[in-house]
């Protein structure tokens, strides 16, 4: 039995996280607003609804998401 988990194991890949459940959230359109989606963010890890781990992966994300919209805005002053 052992050897077809580990077969499976390799086949179909195991999820390492879980759904989170984020409190409210601003709508994030500029970079600036990222500022108090982390401040929630870091409220959240302080009082025990999020691990450490999930407010950093959350906070990845909104990285991610920063520097989308400055690369955007880039090519709206560049093709401006």
């Amino acid at each position: 039995m052992r050897a077809a988990e580990m077969i499976l194991g390799r086949l179909w890949l195991i999820r390492k996280g879980r759904p989170v459940s984020l409190p409210a959230l601003p709508q994030i359109k500029t970079a600036s607003d990222i500022v108090e989606a982390l401040g929630i963010i870091a409220d959240a890890v302080g009082a025990g609804e999020l691990t450490p781990d999930e407010g950093a992966a959350v906070a990845t994300v909104f990285e991610t998401k920063r520097k989308a919209i400055e690369s955007g805005q880039g090519l709206d002053w560049a093709t401006a």
